[in-house]
């Protein structure tokens, strides 16, 4: 997912913001509006302390200086408050709009984007990288436009307070910027890759933590810490990189800093002692040259988070250039599949040579029940997930009810066909979630019937809060054959014309695999519901009448059982 883009432009930013954030424009101008008056207010905070120092005690002008510096900090804070929370509230929606894009997007993208990016890769660019944006425009965008205003000020007045200091402080702050601008550039570089690396790590540990079954009972601890530690050890060597120029840089900042005020002060009791400058003047001009210092660090900061955000507005954009899965909503609806018919399929799988299905070429009707018999890897998953339209064929055709299946509507033949995965597929949330995915339609006593086929009714209504209990992370709460028994039960209920069940019984005992090859029967015999049953097993495929032999890609063998 990697941009090879050479450069980086912030109108990339801006452009991902406007057209995929939906910024509220309104409110962000209003913010700044607030902030570039509360800034021109703390400008004059500083005036007014010169004239309060300068002042006599006893003159009229002394209180009235108070009075207007405390009616200027109150200004300012009722200014700072409101401006802070209208452009953190923009940034935080506008980031919500484009977590909202990204993630709409993702969901409907083709299978085969999951199959090159991992989960936690994915995961990161939609929160991580999302976030970098957001610390970006919900703080540093902010302030620096803001630090601008201050900056300009800040220098006008100290010109106006003393021109030949000001000139002399101006001769120093290149040298500043000498020192900032390329090591905020390393720290730019470092600051990419650790992005990177955390990403990549956190891809590992959620994938060891999910497979810590597997983990155990191999006894192999000691290659999951591994493997952590391996991403550990990377991130702090980056951290170590990272310390190593901050370590010379703040250091180096602190002295030229130290360097302007021994000059201000050098040079400011030297302009006291001729009559060109005010103690009140000279203090004013210090805390001017931190207005004017502060938003010019701050500044180098930005344009080397900007560098940073470049990565993750990189890789965001990437995805957003993906095209989501053509559904072909106008297609051909078909009232109910008769028959689905392979005529000479190959299919290699994208950015792969290699050929999974070879001529492939076989019938499948209504109401029969159809074993697919192979070893692993022979293709019968694969023939699955191109009758689900998960992929087309590199050659040949499928059709459905003789119509090719290019010209259908997916989304209403994949609501006719009921797919059981070999993998157990569980998501976050209850089992009623896990049931019906969020589709409101699907009633109680439909989940009740689901789940009393797969014999899974009576354990669950022994469960405290039943269909609402949470399943845990991966189904953890179940044991392998349960969950796989619910995954079943989650097909069952779209009731479709076709059920197609690929290696379901795998974790099932021979008990629980009775059971099921029951209900398929009854489902075939009572319900009109066709099956085809994939799995490497014939111990699970007596009584079908039909067989499909796969073997390395083809099919070699087409026949009916007597």
């Amino acid at each position: 997912m990697e941009n090879q883009r050479a450069h980086y432009k912030i109108k990339d930013l801006i452009q991902l913001i406007v057209r995929y954030g939906k910024p509220k424009l309104k409110l962000f101008t209003l913010g700044i509006i607030l902030a570039i008056v509360g800034t021109i207010c703390s400008l004059a905070i500083t005036n007014q302390i010169r004239l309060l120092i300068d002042a006599s005690v006893k003159s009229n002008g002394y209180s009235r200086t108070i009075i207007i510096l405390i009616c200027l900090f109150v200004f300012n804070l009722i200014l700072e408050v409101p401006a802070n929370f209208l452009l953190g509230y923009v940034a935080s929606d506008a980031v919500l709009n484009l977590r909202k894009q990204l993630w709409r997007l993702i969901t409907t993208l083709p299978r085969h984007f999951f199959k090159q990016n991992e989960s936690g890769v994915i995961a990161s660019r939609v929160l991580n990288d999302t976030q970098t944006i957001y610390s970006l425009i919900a703080s540093a965008l902010p302030q620096n436009l803001t630090g601008l205003i201050s900056l300009v000020g800040a220098f006008a007045m100290m010109l106006i307070l003393n021109w030949r200091l000001t000139l002399i402080v101006l001769g120093i702050v290149p040298l500043l910027a000498l020192v900032v601008v390329p090591l905020s550039q390393k720290l730019s570089v470092i600051s990419r890759l650790l992005q990177a690396a955390l990403a990549e790590t956190i891809n590992k540990v959620s994938q060891m933590s999910i497979n810590d079954n597997l983990i155990k009972s191999f006894n192999r601890e000691k290659f999951s810490q591994k493997m952590g530690y391996r991403g550990m050890q990377t991130l702090f060597g980056l951290n170590v990189r990272q310390l190593r120029v901050l370590s010379i840089l703040n250091p180096l900042v602190s002295v030229l800093l130290l360097l302007i005020v021994f000059v201000i002060i050098l040079y400011g009791r030297h302009s006291i002692n001729q009559g060109q400058l005010t103690g009140g003047g000279l203090t004013a001009y210090f805390i001017y040259m931190v207005q004017m210092i502060t938003p010019m660090t701050s500044l180098f900061s930005f344009f080397t988070s900007l560098k940073t955000v470049s990565g993750a507005t990189d890789r965001i954009q990437n995805i957003l250039t993906e095209k989501p899965e053509n559904k072909n909503l106008n297609g051909i609806v078909v009232a109910h599949i008769q028959r689905i018919d392979f005529e000479h399929v190959s299919f290699k799988y994208p950015n792969s040579e290699q050929l999974i299905l070879k001529d492939v070429s076989f019938t499948i009707r209504a109401g029969e029940k159809t074993a697919l018999i192979g070893e692993s890897g022979s293709g019968k998953s694969t023939i699955l997930s191109l009758m689900e339209g998960f992929y087309l064929p590199t050659s040949g055709q499928i059709r459905v009810n003789g119509i090719p299946i290019q010209q259908l509507n997916l989304v209403e033949l994949r609501g006719k066909l009921g797919y059981a995965s070999q993998d157990i597929r569980i998501i976050p949330g209850s089992i009623r979630d896990n049931l019906s995915l969020g589709d409101q339609k699907v009633t109680d006593l439909q989940l009740w019937h689901a789940l009393q086929v797969v014999k899974l009714d009576t354990l669950i209504r022994s469960l405290p809060r039943q269909l609402d209990t949470d399943l845990g992370e991966q189904g953890t709460l179940f044991s392998g054959g349960q969950i796989q028994r619910l995954s079943f039960a989650r097909v069952l209920i779209k009731f479709p014309d076709f059920l197609l069940l690929d290696e379901i019984t795998s974790s099932l005992d021979s008990n629980n695999v009775q059971e099921i090859m029951t209900a398929l029967n009854i489902l075939n015999q009572q319900y009109d519901i066709s099956v085809l049953n994939a799995t490497h097993n014939m111990h699970t495929i007596e009584g079908y009448p039909h067989v499909i032999q796969v073997i390395n890609g083809q099919v070699k063998q087409f026949f009916k059982r007597i």
